[in-house]
Formats: C-alpha cells, structure tokens, sequence
C-alpha cells in the first residue's frame, strides 16, 4: 500500500507531501484501497491529512472520498474535528451513513448536528436530552427549527415541551421552565408545563405568570363574548331581511310579458324575481331543467306533473299540494335565471345554433 510502504521509509508525512506534489493529476479514489489498509495511528493520521488536502484544497466533490475521511474524523477523540468536517462537507457526506457511523462510535453532538440538518428535529431534542443532557444542545436545535419552519408552530410547541419536561422531571429548575414561559415569541404557556409538575409544590415560582395567564385568559373571553354578540346581530338583521323579502310584494301590469315566450304574463301561473324579471311556470321549469343535474330535473318533472294534477280549489288546499310547491319553489326559484348562477353557466353558449339547418330555420324566422 502506498502510505504505509512509503511511511517506512520516509519520515512522518513525507509520505503526504509526495502525494501533495502529484496534485490533481494524481486519482484520490484508486488511494482508497491502500488507505483503507492502514493500521497504525501513524498511517491513519497521514491518510486524513492527505485527504483533507484532496477535499480543501483540490475541491474534490466525490462523495466516497468524503464517507472515508468522515470514517477518519469519527475515529478521532476531539468530536469538534468531525462537527467541524460535517459543516464544511455537508453537501458531499452521505447523512446516513454518517449518522449510523456516528452512532456506533457515540457521537452524539455529531448525530444531533446531522439529525437537525436532514430536519428531524424531534430526533436531534431527543438525542441532546437522553444522550448529551445537554439542555443547551436541545434549546439550540429547538431555536434553529422555529427560524427553519417558523409556521410549523405544532412542531415547535412539541420541541419547547419535551425540553421543558426534561428540565421539570430531571433537573427540576423552577427558574429554568420560568425563562421558556417568558421567551419573546411565547410558544410556551403556563398551563403547557404545570402538568408536568408533582401533584403537590409551591407555586410562589408561578404566581405571576399564572396571574398573566389568567389575565389573558379574561381578555380573550371578553372579545369572544363581543365576537358571539356581533355574530348574533348580524343572525338577527339577515333573518329580519329573510323575512322581510317573504314579505315582498310587488305590482304586475297587464301588459308585462314573460321574459323567455314574450307572451302575457298574467295568462297562467308565473315566478317574479326581487330584480323584476318575470317568466311562466312552465317555461321557467322547461328552461331551468337544461342546467340542473339529471337527479334534480327529474325532480322538477315530476313536483311539476303533481301539481298540474291538484288543480281543483279544494285539492290545492292539501298538504301534498303546498309540500310540492314548496319543493319546486326551492329548486327552480331559488335564483334568477337572467341574473344568477345558471347565466354564468352559458357564457359559453354561442348565440346561434352550429347546425346549419337549425341556421337556416332560425335566419328564415327573423326575415
């Protein structure tokens, strides 16, 4: 292999600055066979110098190049030297794999680093918590995930909770859950964190920020109270004007014709509309099923067929005859077919028939 044969016979590193002087003309990967076989302190320490030179100052991007100098750092006793690599390289690192080497050789700050940076911040809290105990550890990674996904506030909460937890339950620090209570952004309330208090303890720690909290409480009950008073005078004026449209009523002349047969309105039974289009019964009904779905113009047809069938004054009288008005009236009358939805419907209609005779008729018609 060519560092541990060339480290016999040179000095220690000289064997670095030989393979420094072939600069990029020299392939790091086919190294790797020979690097892998180093054994000695020594030779690992002249294969990582090598590398970083390959990495740093060559910009070499192969990402097997960086796995086996991250092999290297994780092998190192001082965990800053790998966090250090993992922030500079991050990019050509498989995470990953670097988070189950990290792991097998305990690593923790290092697993929470790339933990954080593959955005499983719930992992990386955890990690910082049961292996570090290191609350600082997990209030940075709980700081970096609200400025990351600062509309993820169910995750954040979720982060600042199991901190405060840990911080209760294990080191019970009053003043410590008092700070998260009291952060600028407020992701924490008092009664987030009291459940995780014994049953019995002193709460002259709390006292203020329960008498804020219930201050708070007070305001959004009163803006609730003006909210639901607002929303019932509003409840209030639309059925007044419900009420007050039923209650229309309107003067018909001799001589107003129905908009869709241009014939007199007032020769049969006829819809008038709060903006003074009037058509028949039976042209409304005959126009308006075009637009409706299969099951509703089927329902039209046949509350129609009823009630030209109870035409006598007595049968008119009937429940069944003001239940099927009633349920026409609400289908076919519930819009204005000039003015609502169903003339939006045809703005795409052209205004002459594609079929030629159909053209032809229609033109004859108008001669």
């Amino acid at each position: 292999a060519v560092v541990s044969t060339q480290s016999g016979h040179y000095g220690r590193g000289d064997a670095v600055n030989v393979l420094e002087q072939f600069g990029r003309s020299l392939d790091p990967q086919k190294l790797l066979p020979s690097f892998i076989h180093c054994k000695t302190t020594d030779q690992k320490d002249q294969a990582l110098r090598y590398l970083e030179f390959v990495i740093f100052q060559n910009k070499c991007k192969d990402e097997a190049i960086h796995n086996f100098l991250l092999s290297l750092f994780v092998q190192q006793d001082d965990e800053r030297l790998l966090i250090d690599f993992l922030r500079k390289t991050d990019a050509n690192v498989d995470r990953k794999y670097a988070l189950r080497l990290c792991s097998e050789h305990r690593k923790w700050k290092a697993c929470c680093y790339i933990y954080t940076k593959m955005g499983l911040y719930e992992e990386a809290v955890k990690l910082a918590l049961t292996k570090l105990y290191d609350v600082k550890e997990a209030e940075d990674t709980a700081s970096f995930a609200q400025d990351c996904s600062p509309d993820d506030h169910e995750m954040i909460k979720k982060l600042w909770l199991m901190i405060a937890r840990h911080v209760v339950e294990k080191e019970e620090d009053i003043k410590h859950v008092m700070d998260f209570i009291n952060r600028g952004d407020q992701v924490l309330k008092i009664e987030d964190i009291l459940p995780f208090f014994k049953d019995f303890f002193y709460i002259k720690d709390f006292k203020e920020a329960i008498c804020k909290s219930l201050e708070i409480y007070n305001l959004n009950i009163n803006q609730l109270n003006d909210d639901m008073k607002d929303a019932t005078e509003s409840a209030e004026r639309i059925h007044n004007d419900i009420s007050n449209l039923k209650r229309k009523n309107c003067v018909v002349e001799a001589c107003k014709k129905c908009y869709l047969c241009d014939i007199p309105l007032l020769t049969r039974s006829f819809y008038v509309f709060p903006c003074s289009h009037m058509f028949h019964t039976s042209c409304l009904v005959k126009e308006i099923t075009q637009y409706l779905s299969k099951r509703k113009s089927e329902e039209v047809s046949k509350l129609y067929k009823i009630l030209l069938n109870l035409k006598d004054e007595e049968q008119t009288r009937t429940d069944r005859y003001r239940n099927s008005k009633s349920a026409l009236d609400d289908i076919i009358a519930e819009e204005c077919l000039m003015c609502g939805e169903y003339m939006i419907q045809t703005i795409d209609t052209p205004f002459l028939p594609s079929e030629e005779e159909e053209y032809e008729q229609l033109k004859q018609e108008w001669a």
